[in-house]
């Protein structure tokens, strides 16, 4: 049996994805605006990365939080 989505239930899906992808992945309340380094992921808020001892992904120790705008 096939199930067959329509286009605006495609398109909650795919904005709900979005949403999603941009959100800290610490913490799940805030957009992604910091980049961590040395190793340069980008995957939470400022307020987590300032609490991060290691990098969630690569766990590479976090030698400084920059806080980024995107544009």
């Amino acid at each position: 049996m096939s199930v067959v989505k329509s286009s605006s239930s495609e398109d909650s899906d795919s904005a709900a994805a979005a949403f999603e992808s941009n959100m800290c992945k610490v913490c799940m309340d805030a957009v992604i605006d910091c980049l961590l380094l040395d190793c340069g992921h980008m995957v939470t808020c400022t307020a987590c990365g300032k609490r991060l001892a290691e990098c969630p992904i690569c766990r590479r120790y976090v030698v400084r939080v920059v806080h980024v705008f995107r544009a």
